[in-house]
């Protein structure tokens, strides 16, 4: 299916669902996934239909911080609990945040990525970085080969729907190297005050930019409450970030 490539709104409406405040979580809310939509069950006994057990309340330290699945199961919960009306007004914020980012003001060849209902959407600014005549690249991933790449995406190239339903690049022809990138920005699962970053699990930013003599500054995007309180636990084929950005604050790491 191909789209324009102007499909940069994002894929929540707030006025669609009911909210309990400016940032609130609802009593009753449908969390969207990546893979397909699960609700939560009403039971009083804090499990989802998605496999997610205990309280989606609780501190990290009740899901174990050495257990990665445990800790990605417990922190796309939490993202997945926010309200689409806090949602749109926390990636706001996060857009008005890398508008004003120095680095990102003088960079010419940007990475990017086009959110998933869960994640922070970064639409107002991919336009605003056309508007000042920056290059925009945009993640593709190839499954069978366990590749992400990077390709340039024009304001009105064509897009299309990977299999888990989110937009890429229609013409993937010229893939980037890492080392013609000056700033990379993706999304993320948690981070630690550290700059160590996980992920969905695939390890396809880890790959991509596992070359540090090529690597991009690296700029991780989440909203807030992604933020853990304890170090997550680090691999050696993990790749640290330069920086977060959030709704709430500007993060340098190194």
């Amino acid at each position: 299916m191909l789209a324009s490539g102007r499909v940069l709104e994002p894929l929540y409406k707030p006025q669609e669902i009911l909210s309990l405040g400016q940032c609130a979580y609802p009593i009753l809310w449908v969390a969207f996934g990546l893979a397909g939509v699960s609700a939560l069950n009403l039971n009083g006994s804090g499990q989802t239909n998605s496999g997610i057990t205990g309280n989606i309340f609780s501190s990290v330290d009740d899901v174990g911080m050495t257990n990665r699945p445990t800790l990605r199961a417990h922190y796309r919960s939490l993202r997945q609990h926010l309200d689409a009306a806090c949602r749109t007004h926390k990636s706001e914020r996060i857009n008005r945040r890398l508008e004003a980012l120095p680095i990102l003001n003088t960079a010419q060849r940007i990475a990017a990525y086009l959110a998933s209902p869960e994640e922070a959407w970064i639409g107002a600014f991919i336009n605003f970085a056309w508007q000042r005549q920056q290059s925009i690249f945009l993640p593709c991933i190839n499954e069978e080969r366990g590749q992400m790449i990077f390709v340039k995406q024009d304001p009105n190239a064509e897009l299309q729907r990977n299999r888990f339903g989110l937009l890429e690049p229609a013409d993937q022809s010229t893939p980037a190297r890492a080392s013609e990138l000056d700033c990379a920005l993706g999304p993320l699962v948690a981070f630690d005050e550290r700059g160590s970053r996980l992920g969905m699990g695939g390890g396809y930013y880890d790959r991509f930019f596992s070359d540090p003599t090529e690597r991009p500054t690296l700029i991780g995007i989440a909203f807030s409450e992604q933020q853990t309180p304890s170090l997550l636990p680090r691999e050696g084929w993990d790749v640290p970030l330069d920086m977060v950005v959030t709704d709430e604050a500007f993060r340098q790491f190194h």
